[in-house]
């Protein structure tokens, strides 16, 4: 299996972030704090999903919670996989709604076929063969995490030994011994269960013991219920009159409270009608003003557009624009008196004092003077005249528009009531459909032949419950006779009594039905003890069963030596297949180191030993340096590894930081494992070391390896 693609939605600082690795080696570099834990914790999220639920005692938020994204981006991402089987996989996960969704390469979506939950539990683990905890204890390596603890030897040694003996690690012999032993439980029994056949065999047994007692008691019991049963017939009988009457009791008084309501609702229609009388006469007269009105708005509208036709005809009549001509001409004709005035004066006295000019020229500008002063009277004369009529259209204009104002203030008063009478029109209307309808649902509920069929009704009722009181009147209390009497004599309090008489059927109905359950049980319980038991039948049945228990006894032996039997197997296989595993542990560490170490071996429980080639003396793992003990981790993950993956999905190597604690030699080594490894699964390497990078680069070749920088 190859991961061809990762795509961060929105994880922890990563937003919109996507990365094809190749199928070899794939390097992911960059500082501290740059989001190479949290690529890799979205890997095995997408796969696995993301655990929720409190802090841990240091504080630390949980999974859910620590990766929610700092954007706040959609929570979520996709991985595409393409297993060995040349299949590919699009499984994409939505963490704010723990939901995933599995695509093929088509993009249907398969994700019923192999999980059945919202939060896909399972998928990963039919897709790729291993669970959650085996893939964090072999192939997904967290920084300082390559070792192992004593659960996750256990159940490595578990499935290491199914497969080395099966070919198939799930097909496991704690299932086979789970079986067995489930087996024992549902086939047989143990100390400790209660509804297997042998828990049931014996509580038969003690069943069919209490029968024999039993039965002896049966006898004296049946004639007492016998006894009994008289009683309750008795008993039944008189409750059974008592409910009859009050039942007609009660259904009387219903019949007479229902006349009641009839008559009612009969003088509530005449309530109505007259009440659609009224609205009738209303809407009549509302109707009428409302025609007023508009009549009265078209007389206004048309006054209104006659005096501003009228008002126009005064704008337009020109008036003005003569009186400021015969102003204009009225100055000029001064400037040319004054004019003429002194020229006549120049004249004469040109002509008297200096003889210049004859007096008889000065003739000539006084007739022009004169002339002009003759015009010039005519023109103010006609100008007083164009003043007097310009006066008298302004006073006729004045009184046109106060005309008009008081015709417009007429026609919005009447405007307004006839907004507020077509409104008081329209709720009239409105109450009388409401009327009318209120009319026919009384009249369909309502008439006078179904009066008349309830007071027949109500007289049957009368004879028979008169009839039976008399002839049944024993069977009552004296409060319930007082209370039927009075149903029958009165015609008031009809709710009360229907009240009492419903307190009182209620509590007569209770007892008659106890009665009635009692002598039912007492006639299931004699109908049930009157087959008498067979004391041979019990005495086989008892024999039966105590064969079938002893031979259930035996099987249960038989299983529970098969079960120590699949132990012993168990562990054979355990010490035949585990050292297969420790010759390519041995062999990886032995490159690892240069050849210094190699004589190491992984015993029971993957405990680890290892020969000095100093002292020459076995020492356990504790006495190496820390570094040592991380690369002897390291080829103990490889031999896992290699020997889970056997005949299964090839997984991807994921390591974080896996170098840290190396020196150069042996980070060297451990390259030209990770490139042996490389050739035939993907590794993907978080590094925060320039140096890891280049020599990751040198040893396995830059064509073969892929580099990521997050920096």
């Amino acid at each position: 299996m190859k991961i061809s693609k990762l795509y961060l939605k929105g994880f922890g600082k990563f937003e919109n972030f996507e990365f094809d690795p190749i199928k070899g080696i794939n390097v992911i570099y960059g500082d501290n704090e740059s989001g190479k834990s949290t690529m890799m914790a979205f890997i095995k999220a997408v796969l696995f999903g993301l655990k929720g639920g409190r802090a841990d005692k240091e504080g630390m938020p949980s999974e859910i919670k620590r990766y929610k994204p700092w954007s706040g981006e959609k929570y979520g991402g996709y991985i595409n996989i393409e297993l060995e089987n040349s299949r590919r996989y699009r499984l994409e996960r939505d963490f704010d709604n723990n939901s995933v969704k599995l695509y093929d390469e088509d993009f249907n979506d398969i994700t019923g076929t192999f999980t059945g939950n919202k939060d896909g539990s399972g998928m990963a683990e039919k897709l790729m063969g291993i669970n959650e905890s085996l893939f964090e204890r072999t192939v997904f390596i967290r920084q300082l995490g390559t070792r192992l603890d004593g659960a996750s030897s256990k159940d490595l040694i578990e499935r290491i030994s199914n497969m080395g003996q099966s070919g198939y690690e799930d097909i496991s012999y704690k299932k086979a011994h789970s079986a067995l032993k489930e087996a024992l439980k549902s086939q047989v029994g143990t100390g400790r269960s209660y509804t297997r056949p042998l828990d049931l065999i014996d509580r038969r047994l003690e069943e069919l013991f209490r029968m024999q007692r039993q039965s002896k008691d049966k006898a004296m019991l049946r004639l007492e219920s016998e006894d009994r049963l008289k009683e309750l017939e008795a008993e039944i009988a008189v409750l059974y009159d008592r409910e009859r009457l009050l039942s007609l009791a009660s259904e009387f008084s219903e019949v007479k409270e229902e006349i009641g309501l009839q008559k009612e609702k009969l003088e509530e229609i005449r309530f109505l009608n007259e009440g659609l009388r009224v609205l009738k006469k209303n809407i009549s007269e509302l109707t009428k003003e409302k025609e007023e009105l508009e009549t009265q708005i078209r007389g206004t509208t048309l006054e209104e557009e006659r005096l501003s036709e009228e008002l126009r005809g005064l704008w337009n009549n020109g008036n003005e624009s003569a009186i400021g001509t015969l102003e204009r001409q009225i100055r000029y004709m001064d400037i040319g008196e004054i004019v003429l005035l002194a020229v006549l004066i120049g004249t004469v006295i040109g002509g008297f004092m200096a003889k210049l000019i004859p007096v008889s020229v000065s003739a000539i500008p006084a007739v022009t003077l004169i002339a002009a002063l003759l015009f010039r009277n005519s023109r103010k004369r006609n100008l007083k005249e164009l003043q007097w009529a310009q006066a008298e259209e302004t006073g006729r204009e004045k009184l046109l528009e106060q005309q008009m104002e008081n015709a417009k203030r007429g026609r919005i008063a009447a405007e307004n009531q006839l907004d507020r009478t077509t409104d008081h029109l329209e709720v009239q209307k409105v109450q009388y459909q409401q009327q009318i309808n209120r009319l026919e649902d009384k009249l369909q509920i309502t008439g006078r032949q179904h009066l008349a069929e309830m007071e027949g009704k109500a007289d049957a009722l009368s004879f028979e419950l008169i009839r039976l009181l008399e002839d049944k009147a024993r069977s009552l209390t004296s409060s319930e006779a007082c209370l039927i009497n009075s149903v029958i004599e009165s015609s008031t309090d009809i709710l009360a009594r229907e009240l009492d008489l419903d307190l009182a059927k209620q509590y007569c109905s209770e007892q008659l039905q106890n009665k009635r359950l009692e002598k039912s049980a007492l006639e299931y319980k004699l109908g049930d003890s009157g087959e008498e038991l067979n004391a041979d039948a019990l005495e086989q049945e008892i024999y039966g069963l105590t064969q079938q228990k002893r031979a259930l006894e035996q099987r249960g032996e038989a299983l529970n030596i098969a079960m120590e039997t699949l132990e012993e197997a168990s562990r054979e296989v355990q010490k035949k297949y585990l050292p297969v595993m420790g010759k390519v542990f041995g062999s990886t560490f032995s490159d690892i180191t240069s050849g210094k170490y190699s004589d190491v071996r992984a015993g029971d429980n993957l405990n680890i030993m290892l020969n000095d080639p100093l002292s020459k003396t076995v020492i356990p793992v504790s006495a190496l340096s820390s570094g040592t003990i991380d690369q002897l981790y390291l080829a103990l993950r490889v031999a896992i590894s290699e020997t889970v993956m056997k005949g299964n999905e090839v997984l991807p190597v994921i390591l974080d930081e896996p170098f840290s604690q190396y020196d150069d030699s042996r980070t060297e080594n451990a390259l030209k494992l990770i490139d042996r490894l490389g050739k035939r699964q993907q590794i993907i390497i978080f590094t925060c070391k320039q140096r890891e990078v280049e020599l990751i680069s040198n040893v396995c070749g830059q064509s073969a390896c892929k580099i990521c920088s997050l920096t």
